[in-house]
């Protein structure tokens, strides 16, 4: 990336860690202004200033700031996750579960995309999960290495009641 981009996203996450996050807001607005959509090529920036948008509870905002991260690098997984969080977080599963299927298609890692989704259901169990489960069970099936595929197997596989199928 270009050192621009590396000053601002380091200065906006050390803000952002110290939780001064209108200045970290303001760093990436300013750098956001003078670089255009174009020529863009850190979707970090565009990532970070959607967590501070969420952060914030403007969910509208950050969902448009974590697309536009997409846009920018359409494989990045944390997108996926974060927009599938907030669609979560805004009662529009129909919306989180679009996002859920285009990340398992974008991502090299998809079990990641689970994980994200019950962290944030927390106990609960969520409607329609029927086809993600099969896809995750076809994951580990053909990514046998993968033990982080296996391990969210069992933790979908417990939070749905099937204590059998998690050992």
């Amino acid at each position: 990336y270009p050192e621009e981009d590396l000053v601002c996203l380091e200065v906006g996450t050390f803000y952002e860690q110290q939780d001064k996050l209108e200045k970290a807001h303001e760093i990436y607005q300013n750098y956001l202004k003078r670089v255009s959509p174009e020529t863009r090529s850190n979707p970090d920036i565009l990532l970070n200033q959607g967590v501070i948008y969420a952060k914030q509870g403007k969910l509208d905002e950050a969902i448009d700031y974590w697309k536009q991260t997409l846009k920018c690098d359409p494989h990045y997984g944390i997108a996926f996750g974060n927009l599938m969080n907030a669609y979560y977080d805004k009662k529009d599963l129909s919306c989180m579960w679009v996002f859920f299927e285009l990340g398992l298609k974008a991502t090299p890692v998809p079990w990641k995309n689970y994980e994200n989704i019950f962290q944030q259901a927390g106990n609960e169990q969520l409607p329609d999960f029927g086809p993600g489960f099969l896809y995750l069970e076809e994951y580990t099936k053909t990514h046998p290495e993968d033990a982080q595929g296996y391990l969210a197997l069992a933790q979908v596989s417990n939070q749905l009641g099937d204590k059998e199928k998690a050992k």
